[in-house]
Formats: structure tokens, C-alpha cells, sequence
């Protein structure tokens, strides 16, 4: 029987290069074969593991999904609250207006006499229209926290969006200028004609 040498030196003749030759042809062939064979192996290996990461990932979301969805809910549920308290009125001229009313029936309540009132633009925001006012008033800082809380829970949405306070120093001890940006929020109106 003949070996795969013997039958090579029997193909090439009797010439030693051409036998070099093609056995270094078949030897780097081989190392070639056995890189394809290691970097495919690699990549299925690389792929197996980006796979079990992806199914875990899935699984603990799939566990969490009780919690996800309670969230979901309880954001829709806060967003419905909020939306309740939205000003009600069709143009942003009326809602200027009731924001307004709102403001100065909190400050009252904390005994705060508001001495001017100005209406800055509105902001389009999504489908929400932010209407903000500005206020200026003169109260110690009791009557402050209590009008924050007050805001907190009138039936108008509104919350403060900045805030410049001054002291009124030795003329009026414990008492404050107060400067205070005010944003309600309204649905955006429909275009006048629909």
C-alpha cells in the first residue's frame, strides 16, 4: 500500500521542488481550513452568548411585567388626575384669566395680598398649551411654605415654575418681596373654524 508521500513523489517525479511545493501548499491549506473552522466556531460561540443575554434580559422582563404594567397604570391614573385639573376654558386669553383667580384665591388663604399680576406668553408644549403668569406679592416665609401647599392642591393645576424673593430687611423684619412665575396648563385650542 502506498502512502500519501510516496504517491506525491511518484506524481512530482523525481523533481524535490515541485514535492516541496505542493506539500507546502497542502500544509498551509490545512492551517487556513483550521482558521475558518476556529473563527466560525468563534462567531457561533460570540452569537450563542449575545443570545442568552438577550433571553435574559427578556425573562426578567417577562417577570417584571406584573410591575411594568402597575406603573403603566398608576402613571395613566396620575396623568388622569392631572388632566382633571387642567384649565377648563377654550382660549388661552380665558385661561390667563382663570389661572388668575386660582393663584390669588391660594395666596388669600394664606393671607398674602398679591400687588400685581402679569401674564406672559404661552408656551405650546404637545398638546398641552403652558400658560405662565407672573406674581408679585409680599409675605414671610410661613405664609410662603403655605401658598406652595396650597398650589399643590387647588382644583386648577398650576405649579411654580421660578421664584426671586428679597428681603425687606430692618424696615420690615421677617417679611419678603416676592416675585414668583406661576405656569398653569390648559389643552392646546383648536384652530378658530373646526
Amino acid at each position: 500500500m502506498q502512502t500519501i508521500g510516496s504517491a506525491l513523489k511518484a506524481l512530482c517525479g523525481a523533481s524535490p521542488r515541485l514535492f516541496r511545493m505542493i506539500v507546502a501548499s497542502m500544509i498551509l491549506g490545512a492551517i487556513l481550513f483550521g482558521k475558518l473552522l476556529y473563527t466560525f466556531h468563534a462567531s457561533a460561540a460570540q452569537q450563542a452568548a449575545l443570545k442568552k443575554e438577550e433571553l435574559a434580559v427578556y425573562a426578567s422582563l417577562t417577570a417584571r411585567l406584573g410591575e411594568l404594567r402597575k406603573l403603566k397604570e398608576d402613571g395613566e391614573a396620575k396623568l388622569m388626575e392631572a388632566e382633571k385639573r387642567l384649565i377648563a376654558v377654550k382660549k388661552a386669553d380665558a385661561g390667563v384669566a382663570m389661572l388668575q383667580e386660582a393663584f390669588r384665591a391660594c395666596s388669600a388663604r394664606g393671607g398674602i395680598s398679591v400687588s400685581s399680576g402679569r401674564a406672559m406668553p404661552a408656551v405650546t408644549k404637545g398638546s398641552y398649551l403652558k400658560i405662565p403668569m407672573e406674581f408679585q406679592f409680599r409675605a414671610d416665609v410661613l405664609q410662603l411654605k403655605e401658598l406652595l401647599s396650597d398650589m399643590q392642591t387647588s382644583p386648577v393645576l398650576m405649579g411654580m415654575k421660578g421664584i426671586k424673593i428679597k428681603s425687606r430687611g430692618a424696615s420690615e423684619p421677617g417679611r419678603l418681596d416676592v416675585s414668583m412665575v406661576v405656569e398653569g396648563a390648559m389643552k392646546k385650542p383648536l384652530p378658530d373654524g373646526d
